[in-house]
């Protein structure tokens, strides 16, 4: 004590002493709380390297002969184009048709006709003299060819002026032959048969359905021999020209039976009529040409041909997306992915026929861009493709 109080600068000292520790025995009690806290934990095992599963959409293989089809697109043209030119020489007058672009006809239409008054006149003296020349030896006939007359009797009764000449009758003897060649009766035949053949020349018959597609000449102007009337074209039988690639040719032959279908979505059998034996040098494909009867289409017109083909051996059938720029694919075997090159027999819309599988082989049918090697790969099938 100092002046009989206690010394403050003791007191102090205490207090802090006190103080210190109290600090120091909360202190060694957590450390010993927290050191039995982690002791009673149990520890966390270490994780392990763990390998990433991938799913791919995937189909089996199932290979079979397959029947499929070759799409090519087409153009119509005409069956038969044939350009009419004038024999004689007269005034075009009008026949059955209208004579002009665009017009369709009939078989056996006359298409127009070439003024024939004269060589109609003509033909009609001929015959005129011919029956009076036959009039004057059939008693001839009667007497000294009984057994001929009833044949020569028949056939003077069938010339008529606005009917064709008849066939002559057979000679069944040289004499008979001679007794008629004597009387100018075969030449007089002839010589009309000729007559008939000119008239027949002023008119122009279809000899098919079709129509006119170029008009060189009109009604009312002059033909002569040479000069070019008109171009008819076909109608009732129509081809269609495909150009097929040279691997794709070879599957075919003449007279298969395919389909030809128009922007109308109409379908129309047809059959192939012939198969160029050269390729075509600007496109390296081989012409191929489709025959139509009875379709109801143009000439010029586009139209889209199916070639039903056979595979001569058993191919897989997979989507487009299975197969790389290469020819190849990606096989699931034992988890990991193989990458096989196969041979493409057929591409279409969104198929691809394809030879070089095995059966049930797991094929990959989708996009594997950027898959960790190391994964573990499984396959995913839906209806279709398993």
């Amino acid at each position: 004590m100092i002046n009989g109080q206690p010394n403050l600068f003791k007191i102090m000292n205490t207090n802090r002493i006190i103080k210190l520790g109290i600090f120091i025995s909360i202190l060694v009690i957590g450390i010993f709380v927290s050191i039995g806290i982690v002791k009673s934990k149990k520890p966390i095992p270490k994780a392990k390297n763990s390998i990433p599963e991938l799913y791919f959409k995937s189909q089996i293989v199932k290979n079979e002969k397959i029947n499929y089809k070759l799409n090519y697109d087409g153009r119509v043209s005409s069956g038969q184009q044939i350009s009419l030119s004038a024999e004689v020489t007269g005034v075009i007058k009008r026949g059955d048709v209208n004579f002009k672009e665009g017009t369709s006809f009939r078989k056996n239409d006359v298409l127009l006709k070439i003024e024939d008054d004269m060589i109609q006149a003509s033909l009609n003296s001929l015959k005129s003299s011919f029956l009076t020349k036959l009039s004057t030896i059939l008693p001839d006939i009667e007497i000294d060819y009984e057994s001929e007359y009833e044949k020569w009797d028949k056939f003077f009764n069938s010339v008529q002026l606005n009917k064709k000449m008849p066939k002559i009758p057979e000679f069944n003897s040289k004499k008979e032959r001679i007794f008629m060649a004597a009387n100018d009766i075969l030449r007089q035949y002839y010589e009309i048969v000729q007559k008939e053949i000119s008239l027949g020349k002023h008119k122009i018959i279809a000899k098919f359905n079709g129509a006119i597609s170029q008009c060189n000449s009109q009604v009312g102007s002059v033909a002569s021999p040479g000069s070019k009337l008109a171009t008819i074209i076909r109608t009732d039988k129509l081809e269609v020209e495909v150009a097929v690639k040279i691997a794709d040719v070879k599957k075919l032959k003449r007279n298969l039976v395919c389909q030809v279908l128009d922007d109308l979505g109409n379908s129309y059998d047809a059959r192939i009529n012939r198969i160029a034996n050269y390729v075509d040098t600007e496109t390296q494909m081989v012409n191929v040409y489709v025959q139509i009867d009875g379709a109801k289409l143009y000439e010029g017109e586009y139209v889209k041909v199916d070639f039903p083909v056979e595979s001569e051996f058993e191919i897989c059938q997979l989507p487009r997306e299975a197969i790389n720029s290469k020819n190849k694919l990606n096989i699931i075997e034992s988890n990991k992915i193989k990458e096989l090159e196969i041979e493409v027999i057929h591409h279409g819309d969104d198929y691809c026929l394809v030879k070089g599988l095995t059966n049930d082989q797991i094929v990959v049918v989708e996009s594997m861009t950027n898959y960790n090697k190391s994964s573990i790969i499984k396959p995913t099938y839906d209806n279709k493709s398993n």
